[in-house]
């Protein structure tokens, strides 16, 4: 896909078509690693977390701290989250996660009409953690306070395990949705990088690359609209050449989000951890772990990413949609570690 920008880069200034090259190769490496489709190794340990659409701006705090970014935004979880926002800002405010802990922020490009440029508003997104069996699940460590990273690693939802490279019409009833999946090895020291990619890099058939050492959860955000249409839809990065992506910026309540990783995701684990909320938390806390939830009503498509998730891993397909797109397996061949 060709890029282009509007206006010239200024220097020093970051952009998405100056790293449009890396994002793609992100992408393809992402695909190498988890796409194959040989047997595989199971992903085995996860929770995750819904939350409800939240504000759009045209921010990007990580890309443009500070001014205006290139595109209009939808935003999840930290109600606060600006242009201005700092760690300090962001902890502990309100969010629009079903966990109150989850205090972080999660965003993507929104969706619009490209007739009428009118926005379409998301419904939710579920934010998936998870570790990967076999690969250094022993170690992984929570993402650290304040830790900070795009990805433009996507696929395109309707229902179920299919995924989609473009925008497809999804049945009526169903949400069309957008997959955001991140890389989970950390460098162990820089929280951003230039690049907001290089302090990241995805796991190897040995784990992490000695490169970036530390494996951190295995973060994937599906976001769904309201609607089964793809027909006259476009992301706002899109109206300027820029494909989908998706940011991540780490300001949980890192002992809630510790305790989580603990429980859930390491080695030791013997809760098999569902959807998190504040009735419904593994390890402790409000509510314990009672069960599941009872299923949302209403609007397009339900909620096509949690049919069984609430503790249900009898099966490794990730019950009826796989959160990763088919991708909730590791190839036997994966790129060997230089």
């Amino acid at each position: 896909m060709k890029l282009k920008r509007r206006r010239a880069q200024k220097p020093g200034e970051f952009s998405y078509l100056s790293t449009s090259k890396r994002l793609f190769t992100v992408a393809l490496a992402a695909g190498l690693v988890f796409g194959a489709t040989n047997a595989a190794l199971a992903v085995e340990k996860r929770f995750s977390i819904r939350c409800e659409r939240g504000h759009e701006a045209q921010v990007d705090p990580i890309v443009s701290p500070g001014m205006p970014s290139e595109h209009l935004h939808q935003f999840f979880g930290n109600d606060t989250t600006n242009f201005d926002s700092t760690y300090q800002s962001m902890v502990g405010r309100e969010t629009s996660c079903d966990l109150s802990k989850d205090t972080a922020a999660y965003w993507v490009p929104t969706l619009m009409d490209d007739q009428t440029h009118e926005l379409i508003p998301a419904s939710h997104v579920n934010a998936y953690y998870r570790s990967i069996s076999g690969l250094a699940d022993e170690v992984i460590q929570p993402f650290p306070p304040d830790l900070r990273m795009i990805s433009g690693d996507f696929e395109w939802l309707c229902k179920d395990v299919q995924a989609y490279p473009t925008k497809t019409d999804c049945e009526p009833g169903q949400m069309m949705g957008l997959r955001i999946i991140f890389p989970s090895c950390w460098d162990g020291v820089n929280l951003d990088s230039p690049d907001h990619m290089s302090h990241m890099a995805h796991q190897t058939a040995q784990g992490c690359p000695d490169s970036h050492p530390v494996a951190l959860p295995r973060l994937a955000i599906n976001v769904r609209w309201p609607v089964s249409d793809a027909t006259h839809t476009m992301l706002s990065s899109e109206m300027m050449g820029i494909g989908p992506h998706g940011d991540f910026w780490n300001t949980w309540d890192q002992d809630t989000l510790a305790q989580l990783v603990d429980t859930c995701l390491g080695q030791g684990a013997t809760e098999l951890c569902g959807r998190q909320s504040d009735g419904n938390l593994s390890g402790g806390g409000t509510g314990g772990n009672p069960g599941p939830p009872p299923p949302p009503s209403g609007g397009v498509g339900g909620d096509e990413d949690d049919h069984g998730d609430h503790g249900d891993h009898g099966h490794d397909g990730d019950d009826v949609d796989d959160e990763d797109g088919g991708r909730s397996e590791l190839p036997s061949q994966l790129p060997q570690q230089a």
